[in-house]
């Protein structure tokens, strides 16, 4: 096991960051085993949006990400800042 390639947690990042109302992330930790990555983060996003909103948001990066890594675990630990 080691962590995914940096070109291709660079292009993370950008997905990440693309979906609207994210306002940031840390804590990101990749591991690429065989085929499958194993992606996990935190989301950092409006306190003061409601708790659907937030889901909707993490829901949207999760496909993101899925779309241009299908064999990905991902998981996202929701944050509000």
């Amino acid at each position: 096991d080691q962590a995914m390639p940096e070109a291709e947690e660079t292009e993370l990042h950008q997905l990440i960051k693309g979906v609207d109302g994210v306002r940031g992330f840390h804590d990101m930790k990749t591991r690429q085993a065989g085929a499958v990555q194993f992606i996990q983060f935190h989301l950092d996003m409006d306190g003061d949006q409601t708790l659907n909103r937030a889901h909707a948001i993490g829901d949207q990066v999760e496909a993101a990400i899925l779309a241009r890594f299908p064999r990905a675990e991902v998981l996202i630990h929701h944050d509000p800042v």
